[in-house]
């Protein structure tokens, strides 16, 4: 999956920032204004908001001279259409369900790295940042069935490999002391998932 345009295999990266953005308002914009949010050259922006009111995906509003389009939610592929834009949350939900499912619950559990940034591509993996219970030895066999089910899935669910770097809570007190890569990586634009956040940890 590419975490920039996770729906580039089934329509191009214009038509899925324009989606986008007007899937993410209920205000009805110009050519001109959606081209500039979506970052979209305004030419291609323009023969594709064309195509797109032509399939009734979006409506035309005319106001004065403007030309303003709006996302039909009432169009049968609405919903199909909003949940391939979503297709990073929707991955980022399956796996918080996946853990949530663990007998061993982790202290924490986020996503770091091109994946939480969302600029990831194909041949990014996903990394993981996974804090081990209290407890719980790295070769505890059901602990490592569970981290090795969870990678397997994400695979599966993304066609990306998954990197999950792990810790005890040790760890987590050398990583924010050290101010090592991973460290930073997390701090910067990491996404909680599961659990208690990495200071709140370093501070019990």
């Amino acid at each position: 999956m590419d975490m920039t345009a996770p729906f580039a295999p089934l329509f191009s990266p214009a038509t899925g920032a324009l989606l986008r953005t007007l899937a993410g308002t209920t205000k009805p914009l110009t050519g001109r204004e959606a081209a500039r949010i979506a970052q979209v050259n305004p030419s291609t922006a323009w023969a594709t908001l064309a195509k797109l009111t032509e399939a009734g995906i979006l409506e035309e509003q005319r106001a004065g001279r403007a030309t303003l389009f709006l996302f039909n939610r009432d169009h049968v592929a609405a919903t199909p259409l909003l949940e391939l834009l979503r297709m990073r949350e929707r991955l980022f939900d399956q796996i918080r369900q996946r853990i949530q499912d663990w007998h061993l619950q982790p202290l924490h559990v986020s996503v770091f790295g091109s994946t939480a940034r969302g600029d990831g591509d194909s041949n990014s993996d996903i990394d993981l940042l996974v804090i081990r219970p209290d407890g719980v030895r790295p070769e505890d066999e059901r602990w490592r069935a569970q981290l090795d089910n969870l990678a397997e899935a994400i695979t599966r669910w993304s066609g990306n490999h998954a990197g999950l770097a792990e810790l005890d809570r040790a760890g987590v007190r050398a990583i924010l002391a050290e101010r090592n890569p991973i460290e930073r990586n997390v701090q910067r634009d990491a996404v909680l998932l599961f659990g208690t956040s990495l200071q709140e940890l370093s501070s019990k």
